[in-house]
């Protein structure tokens, strides 16, 4: 790990990666289409839990769904991811800066949503909690571009 004060770029770097990859989730389980905002162009996503047949095929600008698309479908949909847990790695995630203004951050994630099912209220009839969990390793790449704004450039989700 590099040596280096608070403020010097590496740590600036880290800290970035942590709030873009917060801003990332936070947008995509309040509305998923709005997570293009942190999303570069040539961005590729292999993310089972947003692709919407649940593939692990590259979402990408140029794939059939594309990234946007899959997002829109997402955003549409009333099984959406409600809330996240990012989880810490002793004592946070794993950060590997690739270049100067680009971050790569590898974490365990925790997903919720409500389950599908036909039943109304907080619990199911075997009084088991209706919330539907799954946990995952995500690693994304982050760059800074020159407007100083930090975007996803690829994404991979392995739930586990």
């Amino acid at each position: 790990m590099p040596a280096g004060n608070s403020n010097s770029i590496y740590s600036r770097n880290c800290k970035a990666a942590k709030d873009s990859e917060a801003l990332l989730w936070r947008a995509l389980c309040d509305s998923a289409d709005s997570a293009m905002e942190y999303i570069e162009s040539d961005c590729v996503m292999m993310n089972p839990l947003i692709h919407p047949d649940r593939s692990h095929e590259a979402l990408t600008s140029m794939s059939s769904p594309s990234l946007s698309e899959a997002l829109e479908k997402l955003a549409e949909s009333s099984h959406h991811w409600t809330s996240y847990k990012m989880h810490k790695h002793n004592p946070d995630p794993a950060i590997a800066e690739v270049e100067m203004m680009a971050v790569q951050i590898m974490y365990k994630i925790t997903l919720i949503r409500e389950k599908r099912n036909h039943h109304h209220g907080n619990e199911e009839e075997d009084g088991r909690s209706n919330l539907q969990t799954v946990d995952a390793f995500c690693t994304s790449t982050w760059r800074q571009g020159a407007s100083g704004d930090w975007k996803l450039c690829a994404q991979q989700l392995v739930p586990v």
